[in-house]
């Protein structure tokens, strides 16, 4: 069949589907993020009154800092009030001048700690000078 047996109205089908699978490959190229979002790396930034919310290990993690920086694929926070919700009677709260934690594994190091655990009306009153914790 040559080029110049073709009609009118097939070449304009074939124009239009060509067209419509190259829009919707870029579409989809677009839109399908979870596979390279591991690769995309986070750049070096700071934040100022960030509060994050997090499970870990079960437990609910709300984390509150007036500045925190990532560098280096770890997350460096200033004067953290950290609040730990084991379940209804446990609850933990933690006042640190300094932090370090990392995003990947959730473990975290402090400094300079202050807290205070309450477990079935039992309050335990707690400092350090470097706090160690390590999810996994």
């Amino acid at each position: 069949m040559s080029v110049k047996n073709i009609s009118r109205k097939k070449a304009y089908t074939i124009a239009a589907l060509f067209c419509i699978a190259v829009v919707s490959a870029f579409l989809w190229r677009d839109l399908n993020l979870s596979n390279r979002a591991a690769d995309i790396p986070l750049p070096d930034i700071i934040v100022e009154n960030i509060e994050i919310e997090r499970e870990i290990n079960g437990a609910q993690w709300k984390l509150i800092s007036p500045r925190v920086e990532h560098r280096d694929g770890l997350f460096y926070g200033e004067s953290l009030d950290i609040t730990i919700t084991e379940s209804g009677d446990k609850v933990t709260r933690i006042s640190a001048d300094k932090g370090v934690f990392t995003r990947a594994n959730n473990d975290i190091e402090m400094t300079s700690a202050d807290a205070e655990m309450t477990e079935k009306d039992k309050v335990y009153d707690l400092r350090a000078g470097r706090v160690e914790f390590k999810a996994a």
